[in-house]
């Protein structure tokens, strides 16, 4: 009987022990963490050590299609993106991809962006011609990035 109430007590000594190691490591880590969080980042130090004009935030460009800067007057326009994503080129109602030039009315789908936050349908604002496609149907695109030549 005695053995056993001093096996007991052991395995409740070491119990104990084993619990208040544990807390230890708990709160001596959110301590370590709470510290770390405390300390500067070394990009918003090297940022603020050197001396560089602000950079502007970049304009979300409109969905409908731009002109060209180099081809004013033409009549071809720039397909431009007003969201980044997968590019995907919008089949005809047959589900082929379109024959190059191809002929859209005011209101087709032209293409498709897919990201995180859904699909955009980027629609024809006139009638007119896709001329030529610049990206590759699945490839990530950005704001801003030129899509496709069109022209009335």
């Amino acid at each position: 009987m005695n053995n056993l109430s001093t096996g007991l007590l052991l395995m409740a000594a070491g119990m104990v022990t084993v619990f208040v190691i544990l807390l230890i490591v708990i709160y001596f880590g959110k301590l370590l963490i709470a510290t770390v969080n405390r300390l500067p980042d070394k990009d918003s130090m090297n940022s603020q050590n050197s001396a560089q004009a602000p950079v502007p935030a970049p304009q979300p460009a409109p969905a409908e299609p731009v002109p060209a800067a180099t081809e004013a007057g033409n009549g071809i326009y720039d397909l431009i993106t007003p969201v980044g994503g997968t590019f995907k080129l919008s089949p005809d109602s047959e589900g082929r991809r379109p024959n190059l030039p191809f002929k859209f009315k005011k209101g087709d789908v032209l293409c498709k962006i897919t990201n995180a936050e859904g699909e955009s349908s980027l629609c024809a604002s006139e009638d007119g011609t896709i001329l030529a496609v610049l990206v590759e149907n699945g490839s990530r695109v950005d704001i801003n990035d030129v899509l496709m030549n069109i022209g009335r």
